[in-house]
């Protein structure tokens, strides 16, 4: 079974080759939003991800307690979250980094999709994650 952010990596890649494959635009043409979709992804893989990662999880359990790696976990989840808002509020659209899907965004609703479900993060904190959009990826 391949990864949530191993399968972004693969679809966005194919896209770039493609530059549209069934409507999913890989990177706009603009050199900064490529470079906004590229720090997106790498905030993501390097400062949210692992966190849901179960071998990671269990590490954080045993450094801290049972009782403690959920919400520490949802803690760095929020603050990697926050760096994301920050980065994007010059950028979003309708999607993460202008109104079409990107590669940020393929990267990003997994995330999402895990932050609440898994951790009850309070994505009001986040608005420029347009919810409605995300969650129809």
């Amino acid at each position: 079974m391949i990864s949530a952010v191993a399968y972004g990596w693969k679809v966005t890649s194919n896209a770039h080759k493609n530059h549209e494959t069934e409507g999913f635009k890989q990177r706009a043409e603009d050199v900064d939003q490529k470079a906004v979709n590229i720090h997106v992804a790498n905030i993501i893989c390097s400062s949210i991800q692992p966190l849901q990662n179960r071998a990671v999880l269990n590490c954080i359990e045993e450094k801290v307690g049972p009782d403690e790696k959920f919400p520490w976990a949802k803690f760095r989840i929020e603050k990697g979250f926050g760096a994301l808002e920050k980065l994007l509020k010059d950028h979003a659209g309708r999607y993460a980094t202008g109104d079409e899907v990107s590669m940020a965004d393929a990267f990003l609703a997994p995330q999402i999709d895990a932050g609440i479900k898994r951790f009850n993060v309070d994505m009001v904190k986040f608005p420029n994650f347009n919810l409605e959009n995300f969650l129809c990826i």
